[in-house]
């Protein structure tokens, strides 16, 4: 990441903040439905993952370019790898919450973001440690 064209900082704020909104949205839709509350703030934790992952490939190759550079957008693991962590991560985060607070728009948000946070800091530390 060192060697990185351009700052990260920018992707990764827009891919917190749309964690945060999609967060406080999935917390307030399933909380108002009748399903077990661990697998709502699983759900609420697990699904920004794959909408942040598509703006960090967006985000990046734009930047990247404007950069004038090309090529393929790196990536820490392979597919299964990534949503194996992900999901793992979105479990143990929302177990951890619920033992505290219901889920509702609020604590979703809150959900989403630490664990868009936690997966966003392994992917970076696996990408920026690998020798390319």
């Amino acid at each position: 990441m060192k060697s990185a064209p351009f700052s990260f900082t920018i992707p990764m704020f827009i891919m917190m903040f749309s964690a945060v909104i999609l967060g406080g949205l999935l917390g307030s839709a399933l909380s108002s439905i009748s399903i077990p509350s661990l697998l709502a703030g699983f759900l609420t934790a697990f699904l920004p993952i794959p909408v942040a992952s598509f703006l960090r490939v967006v985000l990046g190759t734009a930047m990247a370019r404007a950069a004038g550079v090309s090529g393929d957008a790196p990536f820490a693991f392979s597919w299964f790898t990534r949503y194996l962590i992900a999901a793992i991560t979105g479990l143990i985060v929302a177990f951890f919450a619920l033992s505290f607070v219901e889920l509702n728009a609020l604590s979703g948000a809150m959900i989403a973001v630490v664990t868009s946070s936690i997966v966003s800091i392994i992917m970076v530390v696996k990408v920026s440690m690998s020798a390319n």
